[in-house]
């Protein structure tokens, strides 16, 4: 999540960072309390312009949601620091997601009972997946996140054994001028995303709550395979703030589809703590 942060947080000196390929770091267990800032902007893609790739993420059991034709794709920008779990920087999407028979990115096929099937569904906490209706949900908000990049091995891998996230590894750049604070994310040195952001005094008073749940595909056995469903408790409580943001992203890179789109809501969150994976 990328804001102005508070003055702990600018403390840091801007500038790239990376880390070594890793396949097996050490990770904290469920679940993870984090602490940061972000910006978080909607844009609204037309279906036919969503990548296959995106769709794919969400797991059997649901669809993308769709809204007049759109897909409502979230994109996040964030800067967790010391004093939480761990510390890194991440860029995702994620797509908020609709049971099969509701609205959605197209028709399942009739099947008597479709709201009910039941698939394996492996809990927040990463242990091993049990059966569970594919319609249930955990708060009024259910997302997959469909593309994610961190510079925190530890992150990395236990974002995927513990809730199936597909975390990639990424170099970030952060930098301060008069458009604000600026961050750019590179995928082996090749141009991503940047985004410039500005933000405005705070929206509402005190630091909102908002609980959500990620939906995403199992990639192991104990999280069901591909046919199974991981399900996390996610809950964020910020001050909330307006933003003019200025966003680019690379034509030819994994987020073109975004390319030239304005995005229909952007809000920064500072002095932001969140826990993945709770009860």
């Amino acid at each position: 999540m990328t804001t102005s942060p508070s003055a702990a947080e600018t403390e840091a000196a801007p500038g790239p960072t990376s880390v070594p390929a890793a396949s097996a770091a050490p990770y904290p267990p469920a679940p993870w309390h984090l602490r940061g800032s972000a910006v978080v902007a909607l844009f609204p893609v037309p279906v036919a312009d969503l990548p296959p790739a995106v769709a794919a993420a969400v797991p059997a059991g649901a669809r993308p949601l769709r809204v007049a034709g759109r897909v409502p794709v979230l994109i996040a920008v964030a800067r967790y620091v010391p004093g939480g779990d761990l510390s890194y920087h991440e860029a995702l999407v994620a797509v908020p997601t609709a049971r099969l028979g509701m609205r959605a990115m197209r028709a399942p096929a009739a099947q008597p009972g479709s709201r009910d099937a039941r698939v394996p569904t492996a809990r927040s906490d990463g242990r091993p997946a049990t059966a569970g209706p594919a319609g249930r949900r955990r708060s009024p908000l259910t997302a997959t996140v469909a593309q994610i990049w961190v510079d925190s091995a530890a992150s990395r891998t236990g974002g995927r054994k513990l809730w199936a996230i597909p975390k990639e590894l990424g170099t970030f750049v952060t930098s301060r001028g008069l458009a604000g604070l600026g961050t750019t994310l590179t995928v082996d040195g090749t141009p991503v995303l940047t985004v410039q952001a500005r933000l405005g005094r705070r929206l509402l008073p005190g630091a909102p709550a908002v609980p959500l749940t990620t939906l995403q595909r199992g990639t192991t056995p104990a999280q069901g395979g591909g046919a199974g469903q991981v399900r996390a408790r996610v809950r964020v409580r910020a001050v909330t703030h307006p933003v003019r943001a200025r966003w680019a992203f690379a034509p030819a890179g994994p987020l073109g589809y975004l390319a030239g789109r304005s995005p229909l809501a952007v809000v920064g969150l500072t002095d932001a703590a969140l826990v993945v994976g709770g009860d």
